[in-house]
């Protein structure tokens, strides 16, 4: 069954915030088949010391994302 654009747009997503603006610097999507990958990363967020949200596809299109982090590893 394909999806339709709205629902893609409300599919949950794990967002990570930047620790010093608070904009978002990474994102996954909350999807069964990928509950594995998906708790590996969120993991390394939380080990990171990052905090942690849940938002809408849709979101993190129209969200505000970090230029404070970019070119770190």
């Amino acid at each position: 069954m394909m999806e339709t654009e709205e629902q893609r747009a409300s599919q949950p997503c794990f967002i990570a915030l930047c620790a010093t603006c608070g904009k978002i610097i990474a994102c996954v999507v909350k999807l069964p088949e990928r509950a594995k990958d998906n708790a590996r990363e969120v993991s390394k967020w939380v080990r990171a010391g990052l905090t942690v949200n849940t938002i809408t596809v849709s979101e993190v299109h129209t969200g505000e994302w970090c230029e404070c982090h970019r070119g770190r590893k």
